[in-house]
């Protein structure tokens, strides 16, 4: 049995980066269970996810609004409706805390009247994605073959006078690509792969590399400036990051 899983984020959208877009506001990110997710984040962020029984998620997407599930997604997203975002994440946060602090197993009946109750408010607050469709840019598909190259040469990147001459626009306009489509600067976007890079290795590594090696096999070598940034991302340093991975 599948599952359908949607995400919203709590802290400011403008941190989150989702399928290789920067996330609007009142949006929430959708996941089938044969999906892989594509997050990056430039700060540390808030989500609230709730994980449903795809098989109920698409009856009630019918019955609620009418349409299958898929005809509510844009990009793998859901726009919410500005002014009831906030209340329906609300109210769903202030249903979990209080299931949370009961601390006693529902009953089956139970189950279904709670999986019913946060279905029906996510979907009563989704908007038509009809509403949100944009004409696209040409110098914002140049950032996605920009993003493709960093991406095979994240390690090495190029600089950004070398990276717009292989895309074949000028460095401003590459600049303004990557500020729309990502939702920072092209120098910005490398910085926050990278250092997505150092953590997954940190919580990855089976041993052998110190975090310093780490840092400085993705391109960090000032190591004082790179536990700074790291800190400001995640929230934590990195030796703290290596911490959880030997503890779990």
């Amino acid at each position: 049995m599948g599952t359908t899983m949607i995400s919203f984020p709590l802290s400011p959208h403008q941190f989150l980066y989702y399928r290789g877009q920067a996330m609007e506001e009142s949006q929430a990110m959708t996941l089938k269970h044969d999906e892989e997710i594509e997050l990056q984040t430039s700060a540390r962020s808030v989500l609230l996810t709730v994980a449903v029984c795809a098989d109920f998620f698409e009856r009630s997407s019918v019955a609620v609004t009418g349409k299958p599930f898929d005809g509510l997604r844009h990009q793998e997203r859901l726009l919410m409706n500005p002014d009831e975002y906030g209340r329906r994440t609300g109210h769903l946060v202030s249903l979990l805390y209080q299931l949370h602090r009961a601390q006693y197993r529902l009953e089956a009946w139970e189950e279904e009247l709670v999986e019913k109750e946060v279905v029906e408010t996510i979907l009563t607050g989704v908007r038509s994605p009809g509403t949100v469709n944009k004409k696209v840019p040409e110098r914002i598909n140049f950032a996605g073959k920009a993003e493709n190259y960093i991406q095979e040469n994240l390690k090495n990147p190029p600089s950004i006078g070398e990276l717009s001459r292989i895309v074949g626009i000028s460095e401003r306009s590459l600049h303004r690509s990557f500020k729309e489509r990502f939702g920072v600067s092209p120098k910005a976007y490398v910085q926050i792969m990278r250092l997505n890079g150092v953590r997954g290795d940190l919580l990855g590594r089976t041993g052998g590399k110190s975090v310093s090696d780490t840092a400085m096999e993705w391109g960090f070598y000032h190591l004082g400036r790179f536990s700074r940034q790291y800190n400001r991302m995640f929230g934590e340093l990195p030796s703290t990051t290596t911490r959880k991975r030997i503890s779990s």
